[in-house]
Order: C-alpha cells, then sequence, then structure tokens
C-alpha cells in the first residue's frame, strides 16, 4: 500500500490530495492567487481529518516540480521537504507541464499532439510537445511565443492541444485550423497523484535534501506599482 499525499501549487490554484496505491481518497483546492503560503498548511490538516488519514501515515510526499510561479513553487517545494524531513518518507517530483499534459490526453478525443503551456509573463510562455504517443518531443522551455514556434509541428499535418494557463495567450497567436485550445485544464493534486504513483511504483523519488523546483528561466522581480 501506497499513500501519498499530493501538493500542486505552481500557478494560481492551490490544492492537496491524498491517494491510496493509486486511488483518489480526497482532494480539496482553494482558487485566491498569492494565498498559498497561508492556504496550504491548513488545507493539509483538513484534507486529511475529512479523509480519516493521519499525517503519520503517510508513505511518501508528491509535489507538482514547476515551471510556474516562483513564489507559488517554492511555498509547494519547501512544505513538501519539511513532511518528508518530519515522516522520514520518500519526496516524489512530477513536472508541472506534465501534469497538465497528462489531463489534456484523458480530454482529448482523438490522438494529437499535447502542448501544455504556462503563462510566464509578457509573451514569454514555458512549454513543452508530446507526440500522439505521449513521447516527449520538445522537453520544458521557456519562449517567446509566436505562431512560427509551432510550425514545423502543424507541417505534419496533425492536431496540437494547447492546455493549461497559457493557451488563451496562444489563442492570440497561433491562428492555425489545426490548432486546438483548452485553457480549461490547469494542473491539479489529484492529477499529479495519479502521477505520483506510477512513479513511486518504479523507485523514482528525489533527494528531499537538494531537490529544487524546476524554474527554467531565471528569477526576476518587478517593481510594485
Amino acid at each position: 500500500m501506497a499513500r501519498i499525499l499530493s501538493i500542486e501549487t505552481a500557478l494560481d490554484t492551490c490544492s492537496v490530495a491524498l491517494h491510496e496505491s493509486g486511488k483518489l481518497l480526497h482532494t480539496l483546492h482553494i482558487q485566491t492567487p498569492r494565498s498559498h503560503a497561508a492556504q496550504l498548511a491548513p488545507l493539509i490538516r483538513q484534507l486529511c481529518a475529512e479523509a480519516g488519514c493521519p499525517i503519520s501515515s503517510l508513505n511518501a510526499i508528491a509535489v507538482s516540480a514547476g515551471p510556474g510561479s516562483y513564489t507559488g513553487l517554492r511555498i509547494g517545494v519547501s512544505t513538501a521537504k519539511g513532511l518528508c524531513f518530519g515522516l522520514a518518507v520518500p519526496l516524489i517530483a512530477v513536472n508541472t507541464l506534465d501534469i497538465i499534459a497528462h489531463r489534456a490526453r484523458q480530454q482529448c478525443d482523438n490522438p494529437a499532439w499535447i502542448c501544455p503551456v504556462i503563462d510566464a509573463r509578457r509573451m514569454d510562455v514555458f512549454y513543452k510537445i508530446f507526440d500522439p504517443h505521449s513521447r516527449e518531443e520538445v522537453p520544458a522551455t521557456a519562449a517567446t511565443l509566436s505562431e512560427s514556434l509551432f510550425q514545423p509541428y502543424f507541417d505534419r499535418n496533425q492536431t496540437i492541444c494547447f492546455a493549461g494557463n497559457g493557451a488563451e495567450k496562444c489563442r492570440a497567436v497561433v491562428r492555425h485550423q489545426l490548432a486546438r485550445f483548452m485553457p480549461e485544464i490547469q494542473p491539479t493534486a489529484a492529477a499529479l497523484g495519479e502521477m505520483a504513483f506510477g512513479s513511486w511504483q518504479a523507485g523514482q523519488c528525489q533527494n528531499a535534501a537538494t531537490f529544487e523546483p524546476h524554474y527554467t528561466k531565471e528569477f526576476f522581480t518587478t517593481l510594485p506599482r
């Protein structure tokens, strides 16, 4: 039996989920931007209480590893690390773009290229590209958005599903008839937990002491207005 707590804080939604051997037991989320620091710990306590699962019974902690919000990622990863150290359990990290792609595949009717995309401010995005067989064609990349960025894949006469909070930004730039946009698909702790169980079975865990979020591009700040 593997009881895994999953933490997703990479974007605006703060969500947590509890799975037992890959089966979802309970999940909670809060859709309040910039509130992760205040909401995450109480949300975890509420989740465990409502599921009747003591925190001490957890076998692993899974966390969304980025890319995404720098602050959100640091909060999620630091909380996950603290739980791993306190409970002496392993850390499982899953790329946030992979979580989005996982959810997109579940909703695409036909085989298609999947492009999970996260808004990275201005005209920048974080993205990956997967072929119709779920093989990674382009690894996690930060790029300035343009239609030409994806033209080589349209030239293969395949539909590309753009999923994630950057999909609307893509819609304004990528006007190809084979483009499909799924901005409603967001990374969730429930989807993360499904993927984390596979990592658990494969023994794919992280060193909690040295793991860092996948920021993908350099951190920068802007002056308050």
